[in-house]
């Protein structure tokens, strides 16, 4: 399956000055295939996984130069490199401080390029690139090391496996952008297509079987396979002290989700004792974003620029990062309602979480507006050339109380998306159907990558001595 990450490596790969590259993600999203496929380009290509083969990290023992590390691991590997068209892949790096540190020392070496990746990178490194929830852009990032984001397949990378023609694709995305009303077959398939893709979602396992076969029972059966592997990550790669927490608000996602309140619960997450908060549950959800497996959204005291001043700390919605890893830990009956549209369904929490995941793929930070105060309340606030309000339905009303009282007060701008074709009210509120964020500007402030590099690379120096 093609994934976008491919052009990113390429792009890597052709820049003057680059350097050893980071690549980072959650467990299952691919990260291992596609670098492997994108090390069939070079010459010559070495793979080392310091966790099936962790012998490997003592490669790296000692304070050792450049040449020397190359020997150790030109005469391990038993692969002939070949200067300037060699590339070497470190996996699960996070196991082998050595080996992180030695991208210091591999920084203008010139022989070969390196990409070490690993699905707890982020919860090693101590969350340096993290920002306010997301990660944050840097104006001049310096230092010793590359760095990319990988995420689940998005919308577009599922349409691709499914066998949509990007031609098709392509033309739904100009006629977003220009707000006329697309194509109505084309409208039909892709609004059927993202329904499919919120039920199977885009961890790449589930989304070839689910191409290939059909079956989603089969799909169900996968994503069972990899939440029980990220949990069981839970108990490797966190405290003691934590290990049960992440498993419990993990399990609370869904049921906070559809929940009628603003915010995310303490108190609803199974075993809590009564009084117990931040304190107590803060670092096991930091965890969960670290590890790329939820997203949190944090409320707004106004939904006014910059965005940033306005953030309630204490006050947040948690997301699962992938819509099918969602559905699966809820009642299977839930994706039929989707898929076939039941309007008796209240399928709002699960289009907000596809919609979440939507914006954090695009490189949005994660922000809605509520208020105890007020019965306005918007699900999602972007910075996209101006403060951009989102306003996200299952079904098709087109009902915005919320959208007309706030764009009218501040000049705002407002999208409501919901079960219908692209328009433009009376009142400008831009009507986008379910797909349509998809095909909305990337962020251009607010960026996944470059991310802070110089967090990361200060991170090495402490490692290294």
């Amino acid at each position: 399956m093609e994934r976008k990450i491919e052009a990113a490596l390429g792009a890597w790969r052709s820049r003057e000055g680059r350097k050893p590259l980071l690549l980072l993600g959650c467990r299952q999203c691919g990260k291992t295939y596609s670098v492997k496929q994108f090390g069939k380009s070079y010459a010559s290509c070495a793979y080392i996984n310091f966790e099936t083969d962790p012998s490997k990290k003592m490669l790296f023992d000692g304070d050792l130069d450049p040449e020397t590390l190359l020997e150790r691991i030109m005469l391990s590997c038993g692969t002939e490199f070949v200067e300037g068209d060699t590339l070497l892949i470190f996996d699960e790096v996070q196991l082998c401080p050595g080996a992180l540190s030695s991208l210091k020392a591999f920084k203008n070496h010139g022989f070969m390029d390196i990409v070490a990746l690993g699905s707890f990178l982020g919860v090693y490194l101590g969350g340096a690139y993290l920002e306010n929830g997301t990660i944050s852009e840097r104006e001049a990032p310096v230092g010793y090391v590359d760095l990319e984001v990988m995420h689940p397949m998005d919308f577009e990378e599922f349409c691709w496996a499914m066998g949509v023609n990007k031609g098709v694709l392509r033309i739904v995305k100009e006629d977003i952008l220009a707000q006329r009303r697309t194509d109505g077959y084309f409208d039909k398939v892709l609004n059927d297509l993202f329904r499919r893709y919120i039920v199977i979602g885009g961890m790449p396992e589930v989304v070839s079987s689910f191409s290939q076969r059909g079956d989603y029972s089969e799909a169900v059966k996968i994503q069972g396979n990899i939440l029980a592997i990220l949990k069981a990550d839970a108990g490797r790669y966190s405290s003691k002290a934590d290990r049960a927490k992440i498993i419990d608000i993990m399990d609370s996602i869904p049921m906070q989700l559809a929940a009628e309140k603003g915010s995310f619960e303490y108190g609803s997450i199974p075993k809590a004792r009564q009084g117990y908060g931040r304190r107590e549950y803060g670092s096991a959800i930091h965890w969960l974003e670290l590890a790329g497996i939820a997203m949190r959204s944090y409320n707004l005291t106004a939904p006014d620029a910059p965005l940033s001043t306005h953030v309630k700390k204490d006050s947040f919605r948690l997301f699962m990062c992938d819509t099918g890893l969602l559905m699966s830990m809820m009642d299977g009956s839930d994706a039929a309602n989707i898929v076939n549209r039941n309007p008796e369904s209240n399928n709002g929490p699960i289009m907000e979480n596809a919609i979440a995941s939507v914006l954090r793929k695009k490189g949005y930070a994660l922000r809605f507006y509520s208020r105890s105060d007020s019965t306005l309340e918007i699900d999602f606030v972007i910075d996209s050339g101006g403060i951009v309000l989102i306003e996200v339905k299952s079904g098709g009303s087109r009902r915005s109380k919320a959208l007309s009282t706030l764009m009218a007060a501040g000049g705002r701008k407002g999208i409501k998306v919901a079960e219908s074709q692209v328009s433009v009210d009376e009142k400008g509120i831009l009507h986008l159907p379910l797909y349509g964020p998809f095909f909305l500007p990337d962020s251009s402030a607010e960026g996944f990558a470059p991310a802070d590099v110089d967090g990361i690379n200060r991170h090495l120096e402490e490692i290294g001595g």
